[in-house]
């Protein structure tokens, strides 16, 4: 979990982070929640932009639960 949250960009921002480090965190979907949160708390963005961010963490979270019902259904069956 450490890793996920340092990678995520809370402790650190993703940009001072080594440039091939930088695309495994588009992976992460803390890294979008982060970044909605933060843009509409601090910056007041858009519906759009906020569409931007929200489309990857649900597209990750399908990924996540195809995951783990095939894992769960691999280990019952």
């Amino acid at each position: 979990m450490v890793p996920y949250i340092l990678m995520s960009g809370l402790a650190t921002p993703v940009e001072n982070m080594p440039s091939w480090l930088i695309p495994v965190t588009d992976f992460i979907s803390l890294k979008y929640f982060l970044l909605l949160l933060k843009g509409v708390f601090l910056k007041d963005i858009s519906f759009d932009i906020a569409i931007e961010l929200i489309v990857p963490m649900f597209t990750l979270g399908i990924i996540a639960l195809l995951f783990a019902s095939w894992m769960f259904r691999r280990k019952v069956l």
